[in-house]
């Protein structure tokens, strides 16, 4: 089922050792959400420290992020330079195989190019970064879906102008 499943993430470093990893899951065909998830991310420290705070390991995580990942489309904003290198680096770190893509969608070659389109979805807020990294991956999903539906919405408003100039 993975050749239908599009997975937007977004893998950001706060601080040294604090990392913030957001995804979701969708359907290629409707763009549903599947599944998502948020995690914050521990440094790999002793149990004493782990027992006074919130979250997991990367190693803790791995497996989960990885199923996540892996056999999917991925789909983020500048993640060819920064999510990817930096995802990459932690199953190393871990000794864990690393997800691979069916392919990567990075919204930030897209929204630097000068297309009509590429304007269309910067004025729908695509690839903009703001709060956490689900938020971003929300974000971007529903940026997709606006500029498919103005694209539609386009093709209805010259259908009709076709119609009534004949």
């Amino acid at each position: 089922m993975s050749e239908r499943e599009v997975a937007f993430f977004d893998f950001k470093e706060h601080e040294p050792g604090n990392l913030q990893l957001g995804g979701m899951v969708v359907s290629s065909e409707t763009l549903d959400s599947i599944k998502e998830l948020a995690y914050f991310i521990l440094p790999n420290v002793s149990n004493d420290f782990r027992k006074n705070k919130q979250g997991a390991t990367f190693l803790d995580l791995s497996e989960h992020i990885y199923n996540m990942l892996n056999g999917k489309i991925w789909v983020g904003h500048d993640i060819i330079k920064r999510d990817i290198p930096r995802l990459r680096r932690e199953f190393k770190k871990i000794g864990r195989d690393f997800p691979e893509p069916k392919s990567v969608v990075d919204t930030v070659l897209f929204t630097s190019s000068n297309t009509r389109l590429a304007k269309l979805a910067v004025y729908c807020s695509l690839g903009e970064t703001k709060l956490g990294s689900c938020f971003d991956c929300r974000k971007n999903l529903n940026s997709i879906k606006e500029c498919e539906t103005i694209k539609s919405i386009v093709r209805v408003l010259i259908n009709l102008n076709d119609e009534t100039l004949s």
